[in-house]
């Protein structure tokens, strides 16, 4: 005579756990910009990295197109895409994306934009704010 057996499945809700050296938010909620370095509406030299601090750790596997570089001016005609090799990274447990763009164009308007696609690793999302364009202007050589 065979033999049955009833198998219950279980589901156990487990809930993540932070490795003890990333900070968590405070508040939770919505993703935070604590400070841009260098301020937007700055001068700028035309070697830069910026520097977007946040509240929380960013989830480092959707870094590819988290900021956008571009040239405002519609007068500007470019023969390839300037800004396709910005070089990111991350720093202070995550909580600092730097971006390196490839050397400006002199005296010219730059806009920085942070994606919507960004996220921390706690899966929150950007707040609406930090999504605005960051404007800075490209130094003129010196005569």
């Amino acid at each position: 005579m065979p033999v049955t057996r009833a198998v219950a499945a279980v589901a156990t809700a487990v809930a993540p756990v932070a490795p003890a050296d990333v900070p968590s938010p405070a508040s939770g909620g919505p993703l935070r910009l604590l400070s841009v370095v260098p301020a937007p509406g700055a001068q700028v030299p035309t070697m830069i990295s910026v520097r977007f601090e946040f509240d929380r750790p960013l989830d480092p596997r959707l870094l590819a197109g988290a900021i956008a570089f571009e040239y405002p001016d519609p007068g500007v005609t470019l023969l390839v895409p300037p800004f396709r090799h910005v070089v990111l990274r991350l720093e202070s447990a995550g909580r600092v994306l730097v971006a390196e763009p490839p050397e400006l164009l002199v005296g010219r308007e730059l806009t920085v934009r942070l994606s919507p696609a960004l996220r921390g690793v706690d899966g929150s999302s950007p707040s609406p704010e930090i999504l605005a364009s960051l404007s800075y202007h490209v130094m003129e050589l010196p005569p």
